[in-house]
């Protein structure tokens, strides 16, 4: 994962699925009786949530363990 194409197509897929996450929990938030303004909060804080932990299990799984 140190070519530049692949980082790039990986920060892709890896931001395309944390929108996804993000729109979910805001709709499933709106469905729920709160208002626009915090449901749209709370899909900011999914999408950057899961944006991080991919991240972050990406930095984990390319990694090599250091001796």
């Amino acid at each position: 994962m140190h070519d530049t194409t692949t980082r790039a197509l990986w920060f892709a897929i890896g931001l395309l699925a944390a929108i996804i996450v993000g729109a979910a929990a805001g709709l499933l938030s709106w469905l729920d009786g709160r208002s626009v303004p915090g449901s749209i909060l709370i899909a900011g804080a999914g999408c950057s949530g899961a944006f991080f932990l991919f991240i972050a299990a990406a930095h984990f799984v390319t990694s090599r363990p250091e001796r």
